[in-house]
């Protein structure tokens, strides 16, 4: 007999969670302006599961995808294939028509992947008392390696965040650069300092316009003797300059692929030495991993600062990926002043422990809710 799972109406909490002020994230550069919206589902079996959307999910696309899963059996489907549908589109490389139909991330127009899966894998989860990384193939790892998070900090802010990192049991931080590399010459003023083994990712978000004009900062990096990546230094359009970075200089160039297009294109013209996962769905980002492993390369899975919830989606899809071992970007609840759920991620050594609790692992701490909700409705 199977067990009939569904959700019978859904409480919206829309919060607002600002950025430690330690973080030193300045005004252009705010995320915490845009809402997050978290998500208790509650099902027929009595018990509540959590999802959140993505910040760029308006609420017609929240509500549109919410009202599809009420009263829906959760055990009929899977996130990769409820909103599956044939595609009209010519092939990548035949130029005839795809035979394969379109997963729902590529078919999810005007609705909410990551509402869907979040909330499907913490339901199905705990009716079945699995932890959600089961449902999505089966943990090769039992901890992820997770880096701590900056914006544009100067050496001084630099050299503080490197210290508390440290002392949350990170062994790397990501930051941001502007086109001059600033945060690449404040990483040479405290170079010496810099714990052994601690490593760096520097993401100008595409800001070194050219190599040509970023030479100084590569040459700078280069003599500094410590583990240091780069990540979508110039435009995707200038492939030369990508390819000229690998070539001349031993930093490790990655590439941030929001889609199976995007990393089409880098794995093509051979761009980057490993690749950061950033796309529509947690199951796009296991899918385009196993992709990654025919090509012998390496990737980390990224984040929006999101909360919690989605937070330990990415941990429990990290973690059933192979080729998911560089640290990922899972540093919500250090930059926000509240991750939202209980218990809060635990990294030691840097890596984030998974945890083996059915779902997601996490529960909502409505305390933390109330101190930033912004708005709350309900969906039955």
């Amino acid at each position: 007999m199977t067990l009939d799972v569904h959700f019978t109406s859904f409480e919206i909490l829309q919060v607002s969670v600002p950025a430690r002020p330690e973080m030193g994230i300045p005004a252009s550069a705010r995320f915490d302006s845009i809402p997050l919206t978290l998500v208790v589902g509650r099902t027929n079996l009595g018990f509540e599961a959590l999802g959140e959307s993505s910040r760029v999910d308006g609420v017609e696309a929240i509500e549109r995808t919410l009202r599809q899963l009420l009263h829906i059996p959760l055990n009929d489907w899977t996130p990769s294939t409820r909103w599956m549908r044939d595609s009209h589109e010519t092939g990548f490389v035949s130029g005839m028509m795809r035979t394969r139909r379109l997963f729902s991330w590529e078919a999810c127009e005007d609705l909410s992947m990551f509402l869907l899966e979040s909330l499907w894998l913490d339901a199905m989860g705990r009716a079945a008392g699995a932890p959600a990384h089961v449902l999505l193939g089966g943990a090769v790892r039992r901890r992820v390696k997770a880096d701590f998070w900056a914006a544009q900090p100067d050496a001084q802010e630099l050299a503080a965040l490197v210290a508390k990192a440290h002392g949350f049991g990170c062994r790397g931080l990501k930051m941001k650069s502007d086109p001059e590399g600033n945060t690449a010459f404040a990483l040479a003023e405290i170079a010496r300092d810099v714990p052994a083994n601690f490593e760096f990712t520097i993401d100008p978000m595409f800001n070194w316009r050219s190599l040509h004009q970023s030479r100084r900062i590569f040459e700078t990096l280069s003599a500094l003797g410590l583990t240091i990546r780069v990540e979508d230094p110039f435009p995707f359009e200038v492939i030369e300059d990508w390819q000229m970075a690998r070539q001349r200089y031993s930093l490790p160039i990655i590439w941030h692929t929001r889609s199976e297009e995007d990393l089409r294109i880098a794995l093509r013209e051979q761009t980057a030495d490993a690749f950061n996962i950033a796309c529509r769905s947690a199951h796009e980002a296991v899918y385009l991993s196993h992709v990654l492993a025919f090509h012998k390369k390496d990737c980390w899975f990224g984040s929006q600062l999101e909360s919690g919830i989605f937070q330990q989606v990415r941990l429990h899809s990290a973690c059933v990926a192979p080729t998911c071992v560089l640290a990922s970007d899972l540093q919500s609840q250090w930059v926000r002043e509240h991750c939202l759920v209980d218990p809060p991620m635990t990294t030691m050594e840097g890596y984030a422990e998974v945890s083996d609790s059915p779902g997601l692992g996490v529960e909502l701490n409505r305390d933390a809710v109330a101190r930033f909700l912004v708005r709350r409705w309900t969906v039955e």
